[in-house]
């Protein structure tokens, strides 16, 4: 219910941040990491630069086991805080 509520409230408000960020909270919490990836994608574009955003999408990375693509995805500030 929660991903069809995000999606309903994209399709009205594609620019809202919030919406894709947590669209891809609830895509992630059910495993479906690769949608997710897009959502948290999608919302850093509309948000560059957000830790949050960056730090979840590269939990979901390391969910996937790219611990790689995780790391290369913080920014370094970030990286050096965790």
């Amino acid at each position: 219910r929660a991903i069809e509520a995000y999606r309903h409230a994209i399709l009205r408000a594609p620019a809202e941040v919030d919406a894709w960020r947590n669209l891809g909270n609830s895509l992630a919490a059910l495993a479906c990491f690769d949608q997710a990836l897009e959502a948290y994608r999608t919302a850093l574009r509309l948000a560059p630069g957000d830790d949050t955003l960056a730090f979840l999408q590269a939990s979901v990375h390391e969910a996937k086991g790219d611990v790689e693509l995780a790391n290369a995805g913080l920014p370094a500030a970030l990286r050096e805080r965790l």
